[in-house]
């Protein structure tokens, strides 16, 4: 692990395996009656915050949400669509194949290997910010990726 001012670059970091919302394969979700086309897909993931590399992971996610964390930011999910009852924001675009978008002044490009299936260029994608982000203890002094279902495992939803 190398450190890059106050964040660490983890090369292998990924905890969609502990992180999974009822630890399903995308195949098994799927077969739950979940439409295909509202799952994400991205590999070989690299996340960067103002252009300053803070994952970098040879694996990769599928679910109908992907999210990472950054230590003293919080979590922030991505999402095809915005889920009742959380303040997802539309400010997330897919360029090529990176996801980017601006909170609170800092800047979060999160880029797969590959093309991500289903999205265009210019397509939207909702996002949630969890800034009480804590997975057991996990996650705190470093930044994670996972995957989700809902955001109901991180955070409750507001009551309409």
């Amino acid at each position: 692990m190398r450190r890059n001012n106050s964040f660490a670059v983890l090369p292998v970091l990924i905890l969609g395996l502990l992180c999974l919302a009822a630890a399903a394969s995308p195949n098994a979700l799927r077969s739950q009656g979940d439409d295909a086309s509202a799952f994400l897909k991205v590999s070989d993931i690299s996340l960067r915050v103002n252009g300053e590399t803070i994952i970098r992971n040879g694996g990769g996610v599928e679910a109908p949400m992907v999210w990472f964390s950054v230590p003293k930011q919080g979590q922030f999910i991505l999402s095809l669509r915005p889920l009742a009852g959380y303040e997802f924001r539309k400010i997330a675009v897919l360029k090529e194949r990176t996801i980017s978008f601006t909170y609170e002044g800092r800047q979060y490009q999160l880029t797969s290997a590959e093309r991500i299936p289903g999205l265009d260029d210019g397509s939207e994608l909702w996002v949630f910010h969890n800034p009480d982000f804590s997975l057991n203890g996990r996650c705190i002094d470093f930044s994670c990726v996972g995957t989700a279902l809902t955001p109901e495992r991180f955070v409750k939803a507001k009551k309409p």
